[in-house]
């Protein structure tokens, strides 16, 4: 078990990483090391609080899948459960999908960027982008920074 500091541009906050996450994520936690992180808020008293980390992930290595999707088609209400749907059986039955899905949402001059909720991260970027373009909506993944 450890307890780290982490910060961000906001802030900073103490973690606790258990034995388990510890063996599988620690050698990644090191001084200045730029990870995304995942994990649960836990009140430990009226007024305190601490961060479960439950993993970590190299930033550069974060990935994402965009959907690029035409207006008409965003606000089609039956296009919009088809994608639904589609995300959420990429999710898995555990619903700990890590990676974030995108829209794209290209009206000519304008482009607009929506990050769909946390209940649509998906466990697998490549069958995620198969599964939407057997669907007929064009998607791709990539990193979510540049390398």
């Amino acid at each position: 078990m450890a307890i780290i500091q982490m910060e961000d541009l906001t802030g900073h906050t103490e973690a606790v990483v258990f034995p388990k996450t510890y063996a599988r994520i620690g050698a990644m936690i090191k001084e200045d090391a730029r990870l995304m992180v995942w994990g649960k808020v836990d009140k430990r008293d009226e007024d305190q609080f601490q961060f479960i980390l439950d993993d970590a992930e190299p930033i550069e290595q974060v990935r994402m899948v965009m959907v690029e999707l035409e207006p008409t088609i965003a606000a089609d209400v039956t296009q919009q459960h088809r994608l639904r749907n589609i995300l959420k059986n990429q999710n898995g039955h555990d619903r700990d999908g890590k990676i974030s899905v995108v829209a794209v949402i290209n009206g000519g001059q304008h482009k607009q960027i929506v990050r769909f909720g946390n209940q649509f991260r998906v466990k697998d970027d490549a069958a995620t982008v198969n599964a939407l373009k057997e669907a007929g909506f064009p998607a791709h993944a990539e990193l979510l920074i540049g390398a």
